[in-house]
């Protein structure tokens, strides 16, 4: 997978600022992701609900982030992509009620985002991720 690292930092820049599920920031995911060698269909009504379902993102994050794993809270520091989140709770963390989630690849870096939903913070931290990744191979 190569995604423009720029359009790819816009994208989540426009996940922290959501106020909710938004199928027109859905498309353009998609469409940042999309294979270039495949058959790769839009459908409004069937799929690709980044921005609303956790499922969905978590979906795209294991897609272009091979063998990703997903913890609910706090995990053991290891090399491998990770993804962590939880909700904000005190001022100090995300914003109160927000949402906080991190991809890291290794235990000492690692991408966060926070949004007003858990989709929202999951794909604004996988769209910053990839986009630190720049031109690697993820």
């Amino acid at each position: 997978m190569q995604a423009d690292p720029e359009v790819l930092r816009g994208l989540a820049a426009r996940c922290k600022t959501a106020k909710g599920p938004d199928r027109r920031l859905d498309y353009e995911v998609f469409q940042a992701f999309a294979r270039k060698d495949a058959a790769n269909f839009w459908d409004p009504d069937a799929g690709h609900f980044y921005t609303s379902s956790s499922d969905e993102v978590i979906a795209l994050a294991e897609r272009v982030l091979p063998a990703i794993k997903a913890f609910s809270a706090n995990s053991p520091a290891s090399s491998g992509w990770k993804l962590t989140f939880f909700r904000g709770m005190t001022p100090t963390s995300a914003p109160y009620g927000h949402w906080e989630a991190n991809i890291r690849k290794h235990a000492s870096d690692g991408a966060t985002a926070d949004g007003k939903t858990l989709p929202l913070a999951i794909l604004g931290a996988l769209l910053t991720a990839l986009s630190a990744e720049g031109a690697q191979d993820v």
